[in-house]
C-alpha cells in the first residue's frame, strides 16, 4: 500500500489548458556537476563565473561596501573552524551572483536547470541591497529547515606568491540566518520564520550572520512576508525581505521544492 499526499498529487496534476511550454532554443541545460563545486552528497552543484564582479578587494572594502560590520569577525570564526588561526594575506574576489543546480527529487539522475542567486550590495538602485534566500544543510538532527539570506559571495584570491590551502580555494558566503518559530499550521503547511537577532554592545538588536562554504547551500527558497494587521506602504518587491522580520517559507514555489519539504520536513 502506498500513501499519497493529496496536495502533492494535486500539484503534480497539470491541466492541459494551464500547461505552458518555454523554449530554450538549441541550448541544452548546462551541467554544472561536471566542472562546478559539488556538495558532499553529490546532489547539489554550485557555479561562479571565472571573472568576479569585484577583484582583489580588502576585508575592509567588503565590510563597508556591503554594510556588514561583523564580516571580519564572522570570517575569522569560520577560518578557526577550518583550522586556520589567522587571515591569509590574500585579497578577496567578490561576485554578485552564483548558480545552483540540483538533481531532481523525483528522478535522482535527472539534472534540473540551474537557478541564479543574487547578493547585490546596497546601491542607488537597491538602497538595502538585493539578496536571495537559501536552504542550508542542517547542522544538527533537528528536522526543521535552516534558512539564510546570502549577503556576500566571495573567495580568496590565489596567486603564485600566496598559494591557498585546499579548504580555502572554493567560494564562501556571508549569510544572515532565520529561525523557525512554531510548527507549520494545518491550513498552509508552511513554516514561519523570523530574523535571528542578537543584542549588541550598543543595546540594539542586530542580525546574526556567519560565513559558510558555498557547498552548505542545498536549495533556493522563497519567503513570503507576514504583513500583520497593517501593511507597510514603503515595502516593495525589492525590499520586502529587509523591512519585515517574520515570513512564511513558501512550500509551493515549484513541484520539486514541495516534494523536498514534504519528504524531509513535514
Amino acid at each position: 500500500m502506498t500513501d499519497i499526499d493529496p496536495t502533492l498529487a494535486w500539484i503534480l496534476r497539470v491541466s492541459p489548458t494551464d500547461h505552458a511550454t518555454f523554449s530554450l532554443g538549441d541550448r541544452p541545460i548546462r551541467n554544472h556537476f561536471l566542472k562546478g563545486i559539488v556538495s558532499e552528497d553529490a546532489r547539489v552543484a554550485a557555479h561562479v563565473t571565472i571573472k568576479p564582479a569585484h577583484k582583489g578587494q580588502s576585508l575592509e572594502w567588503v565590510s563597508q561596501t556591503y554594510q556588514l560590520p561583523d564580516f571580519n569577525s564572522a570570517l575569522s570564526l569560520c577560518l578557526s573552524h577550518l583550522g586556520f588561526q589567522t587571515f591569509p594575506p590574500n585579497d578577496l574576489n567578490v561576485w554578485n551572483a552564483f548558480r545552483l543546480q540540483l538533481l531532481s527529487s523525483f528522478h535522482g539522475f535527472k539534472i534540473m536547470p540551474s537557478q541564479q542567486l543574487q547578493a547585490l550590495a546596497p546601491s542607488t538602485e537597491f538602497p538595502l541591497g538585493k539578496c536571495d534566500t537559501v536552504l542550508l544543510y542542517p547542522s544538527s538532527q533537528d528536522e526543521i529547515p535552516t534558512v539564510a539570506q546570502v549577503r556576500v559571495i566571495f573567495c580568496f584570491s590565489e596567486t603564485k606568491k600566496n598559494p591557498l590551502p585546499v579548504p580555502l580555494k572554493e567560494p564562501f558566503l556571508y549569510v544572515q540566518f532565520f529561525e523557525v518559530f512554531g510548527d507549520p499550521d494545518d491550513t498552509t503547511k508552511m513554516y514561519k520564520l523570523r530574523r535571528r537577532q542578537r543584542l549588541g554592545s550598543d543595546g540594539q538588536s542586530h542580525r546574526v550572520g556567519g560565513v559558510i562554504p558555498i557547498t552548505a547551500v542545498t536549495h533556493a527558497v522563497e519567503l513570503i512576508p507576514i504583513y500583520g494587521r497593517r501593511h507597510n506602504h514603503e515595502a516593495t518587491a525589492n525590499i520586502s525581505l529587509e523591512v519585515y522580520n517574520e515570513f512564511y517559507l513558501n512550500n509551493y514555489s515549484d513541484k520539486e521544492w514541495y516534494h523536498t519539504v514534504s519528504e524531509e520536513y513535514l
